[in-house]
């Protein structure tokens, strides 16, 4: 544990048993001061850890370690194009209304009591998604759907059960129905307000779930948190491949 004091950056720690290609991403866009010590990289945050449920997330700062934890259905390459993460595959039909996405097989969250007994992890699905983005319509991110998916803004203003533009037909099928055409609406889902979090962790976490809690699919999971300090261990179950394995990284204040 490293101690606070005052002047001190709030920061993070990555416990890194084998770098992903995300972790650099996160790095690229890091203060200066950054503390390698064999495996464990301490990385200093410019300002205060605000929450870590990306439902009510408001800070750009913060979503640096929230793509740690979390994933959405596409993400953006270095060439700005979008790119599979959770949706391994997608269509759109003819007038850009109706969007299906694949969920990728073999997805899991991270493991924690939420699942059951001990720490178990469980498959991502459909519903998932579903949840996720209904959750959305009363956070800060409802701006990415308001006005175009279907039945949105009457469910954020209360007068609709569910959200009739998002649909889970199946286990691996999510569906959005859009109220106008919307060719670019892809890179809507690239934000990361729309990650994909289970319902079993919100529900059974109540207001710890973003503080102490956090349960997603991405390449580093939530350790331990205090009021200055977030602590990240990689993934050991992540779905994508690793490519190297980070031994220590020293970037200087």
């Amino acid at each position: 544990m490293i101690p606070f004091r005052r002047g001190m950056k709030p920061h993070v720690r990555l416990f890194t048993r084998g770098a992903t290609a995300a972790l650099f991403v996160f790095l690229a866009g890091c203060d200066r001061g950054m503390i390698a010590v064999g495996r464990e990289l301490v990385v200093p945050v410019e300002n205060d850890i605000q929450t870590l449920d990306p439902a009510q997330l408001s800070d750009p700062i913060t979503s640096r370690i929230v793509w740690q934890i979390y994933e959405g259905l596409v993400g953006l390459g270095i060439d700005g194009e979008t790119t599979p993460v959770l949706a391994k595959s997608w269509s759109v039909s003819s007038d850009f209304k109706r969007w299906s996405f694949v969920i990728r097989n073999g997805v899991r969250f991270h493991a924690s009591q939420v699942f059951g007994a001990g720490e178990q992890a469980r498959v991502l699905r459909a519903e998932d998604v579903r949840y996720s983005y209904e959750r959305f319509a009363k956070g800060f991110g409802s701006f990415v759907f308001s006005g175009l998916v279907a039945g949105f803004d009457e469910y954020a203003a209360g007068r609709a059960q569910r959200i009739s533009g998002f649909a889970a037909p199946s286990d691996s099928v999510f569906e959005v129905t859009l109220t106008r055409p919307d060719p670019a609406f892809l890179y809507r889902l690239t934000s990361p307000y729309l990650s994909v979090m289970p319902r079993e962790a919100v529900e059974a976490s109540g207001s710890a779930f973003g503080r102490t809690v956090a349960v997603g699919t991405g390449p580093f999971r939530l350790l331990a948190r205090s009021e200055n300090e977030v602590k990240l261990e990689a993934n050991p179950t992540y779905w994508r491949q690793r490519t190297g394995n980070l031994a220590s990284v020293v970037r200087p204040g």
